[in-house]
């Protein structure tokens, strides 16, 4: 600001009482300033000169600009940081320029996060290292995030040119998936399974889907509809009073032979929706029918939870039952233990006329 100053007249009733005023706060009025609302001072404190608003001076309500840009850069100079001239013109109020000295960026940055040393950082530098590691992560940086949230940007997924918002965290480490592929995966997954995806389920691991049969919808937790290990709860309430049947049966798939037992009111569909490969054989061992499902299910639990131990492991079933039904198999060397318990059954049920038996 220049310390050039019009003279005015010391003998101004007016003048007179700005002189007042200015000694008041420790001042000294010089003379006139850019506008009818400026004056030009001397502030005796730091000796420096400069030109305040009449009434700002009356209240008591200024600050030495020179001492201000000196205390800031003195700041800034700690935090390895240059204080620039704020462009003229410029609508900043609690803000300041400043460039980075280590990489020269320049930007905009509140004094007050500058004196604390923290929360502001070089937002170039900090763009160019979100883009090499989105490249290194399979991505490419968009931009802002949709939701607004500082952690978030948007990325282009190189892998399905799927857009979406993911945590830089999640981009730096790789730890994110493709939400719209999932989708996709979760339809297939449900399509195959006899089911139509809806929508979303009440956290991250269930969805909503319509079965294709009965039409009914049912929230299934995904691991559920990949292993085909889900019933239509409806349809199968109902069915607990309808006529059912414990089944044994007598797998080969090439040189593996094992048993599967389980419970259905429909056996042929059941074996369907274990999609076994082309070449299994398979063989009806033993089968108890029910005039009530609920009898029939009550029972296969029980020997499901007696025999639990002897179960072939789940995971390695699954290549022979893709569709359902990798759960609850059995080695042939469970035979004659799974056959005594049946004819056991069997002969309890003889005394009841609530059940027939067929073998």
């Amino acid at each position: 600001m220049s310390n050039e100053t019009t003279k005015i007249d010391p003998n101004c009733s007016i003048t007179k009482r700005h002189i007042r005023e200015a000694k008041a706060v420790g001042l000294t009025l010089l003379g006139s300033g850019k506008d009818r609302k400026y004056r030009t001072y001397h502030i005796n404190k730091c000796e420096h000169i400069q030109q305040f608003q009449v009434g700002h001076v009356k209240e008591n309500n200024f600050r030495c600009s020179r001492c201000l840009d000196m205390k800031l850069s003195k700041e800034a100079k700690a935090q390895n940081l240059s204080l620039l001239t704020t462009p003229p013109g410029s609508k900043l109020k609690s803000q300041r320029l400043y460039r980075f000295n280590e990489c020269e960026h320049e930007q905009v940055i509140s004094p007050a996060n500058v004196r604390k040393g923290k929360d502001f950082k070089c937002n170039e530098c900090f763009e160019i290292k979100l883009n090499k590691e989105a490249k290194d992560a399979g991505l490419r940086l968009i931009g802002k995030a949709n939701n607004k949230n500082a952690n978030y940007r948007q990325y282009e997924i190189l892998k399905c040119l799927h857009r979406q918002d993911i945590t830089t965290s999640n981009a730096r480490t790789g730890g994110y998936y493709c939400s719209q592929c999932q989708v996709i995966k979760h339809a297939k997954e449900a399509s195959a399974g006899g089911l139509t995806l809806v929508e979303e389920g009440k956290d991250s691991n269930y969805r909503v889907f319509s079965f294709n049969e009965c039409g009914h919808i049912q929230e299934i937790h995904l691991s559920a509809v990949r292993d085909g290990n889900f019933v239509c709860n409806t349809c199968e309430e109902t069915s607990r009073d309808l006529p059912s049947e414990v089944y044994m049966l007598k797998i080969v798939v090439g040189s593996f032979s094992y048993l599967k037992l389980g419970y259905t009111n429909n056996l042929i569909y059941r074996i369907k929706r274990y999609k076994l490969p082309e070449s299994a054989s398979l063989s009806r061992v033993k089968i108890l029918k029910f005039k009530k499902g609920r009898d029939a299910h009550q029972f296969e639990s029980f020997l499901h939870i007696k025999y639990k131990a002897n179960v072939i492991d789940q995971v390695a079933m699954q290549r022979f039952h893709p569709g359902s039904g990798s759960t609850e198999c059995y080695p042939l060397d469970m035979l004659d233990t799974l056959m005594d318990e049946l004819e056991l059954k069997e002969t309890q049920l003889k005394s009841s006329s609530d059940h027939r038996i067929v073998q």
